[in-house]
């Protein structure tokens, strides 16, 4: 019983403190060389489809990777990278409560780095999960005027250096 009670304890204040239970990694490119973390960011109550962009990074001239974890609090979201400056996620569970995206970008010094490899030892999409999508919008956006979408843009974060 004294277990079981543990138990409940330990959902309640899981619940109660705010932070998100199911998450998915979405990832496009090479993740290595020099990583450069963004802000979090909070996806709005009652909307379920999102378009995050990920702006140029001044202290990043050569990106060639990114990975976003994307977590909510009842159902682990969909999310997958159109490009290295583009994530779609779709929330399936109940979206009453916020979700967070949190991403990393991966910068090379040298521009030889990312779309060289890529082409020369086919190591594009080293971790993607675009592949399991069949098309760019795997989510049903017919148009603004058919369902709620929104638009978030993600910062870097404060303690990041320039290369």
């Amino acid at each position: 019983m004294a277990s079981v009670t543990g138990l409940l304890v330990f959902a309640f204040a899981a619940a109660v403190s705010g932070q998100p239970l199911y998450c998915t990694l979405a990832s496009k490119g090479l993740i290595q060389d020099i990583p450069i973390e963004l802000e979090a960011v909070y996806l709005q109550v009652g909307v379920a489809d999102w378009d995050i962009r990920i702006p140029d990074l001044p202290q990043c001239p050569h990106v060639v990777g990114v990975v976003a974890k994307v977590c909510d609090y009842d159902a682990k979201p969909e999310a997958y990278f159109v490009d290295l400056k583009k994530l779609y996620v779709h929330r399936l569970g109940n979206t009453r409560a916020y979700g967070t995206v949190k991403a990393t970008v991966y910068c090379s010094p040298s521009p030889l780095s990312g779309s060289f490899l890529e082409n020369q030892f086919g190591l594009s999409d080293q971790h993607s999960t675009q592949s399991q999508f069949s098309v760019p919008n795997q989510f049903g956006l017919l148009g603004q005027d058919q369902v709620q979408s929104k638009t978030l843009i993600l910062k870097p974060a404060y303690n990041q250096q320039p290369l």
